[in-house]
């Protein structure tokens, strides 16, 4: 009897944001995640938004990005997907999230704190 694996193959993604803040400059970052982390991160933030009010997250000493709802957060995003190579090479150069205002993809931390 043969055995068949199914692998799942995880699409890597290329998260770059920008924001708008206070009409003074653009804050620009970005992030590395899988296609699974990605969906399972929107589903939460869109679930958590529900009912909320807005969300300042924090950059630098005294400015913020506001984040009005779960559209607006999503409308600073734009995702590409990428190779495993190019996933690999960049996630040995940026370990976490990069950019000013990258604080943005941490919004659960902010929605749970209210």
């Amino acid at each position: 009897m043969e055995l068949l694996h199914v692998f799942k193959i995880m699409q890597k993604l290329l998260v770059v944001g920008s924001c708008d803040f206070a009409d003074e400059f653009d804050c620009e970052f970005l992030k590395l995640f899988t296609q699974e982390e990605w969906d399972a991160l929107n589903s939460a933030v869109k679930e958590k938004f529900k009912g909320h009010k807005p969300v300042e997250i924090c950059f630098g000493t005294n400015e913020f990005l506001t984040i009005r709802d779960y559209d607006d957060w999503r409308s600073c995003f734009t995702v590409e997907e990428i190779s495993d190579s190019t996933y690999n090479e960049l996630s040995g150069i940026f370990v976490v999230e990069f950019g000013t205002g990258s604080g943005i993809f941490d919004i659960l931390a902010y929605l749970l704190r209210y």
